[in-house]
């Protein structure tokens, strides 16, 4: 993980795990803050590998994976990250 944090190496495995476990991925990705405590820096090694995820998981079709999304987003934007309003702006349906 070349010392960037553990946040970094796994979310970086869940853009891996992606398409073969949607729901786990997205369910784990949601317990991560955008803005931790001490070291919001941090978060710009694996926002990358997160917008991937929630791009892919905007387009399931399962819709709690899709909601899910959305609420993420929509939580992460708010604490500051308008970058990702990008995500729902391309989104078939806005939540």
């Amino acid at each position: 993980m070349c010392g960037l944090g553990w946040d970094h190496g796994v979310v970086e495995h869940l853009a891996e795990l992606r398409g073969d476990y949607p729901a786990e991925v997205i369910d784990t990705l949601a317990l991560f803050d955008p803005q931790p405590e001490g070291e919001p820096w941090r978060v710009s090694y694996w926002l990358d590998y997160a917008r991937d995820i929630l791009r892919e998981s905007l387009r399931s079709e399962d819709p709690e994976v899709s909601s899910k999304a959305k609420e993420i987003i929509n939580r992460w934007v708010a604490r500051g990250h308008l970058s990702l309003i990008e995500l729902l702006e391309r989104s078939p349906e806005l939540p």
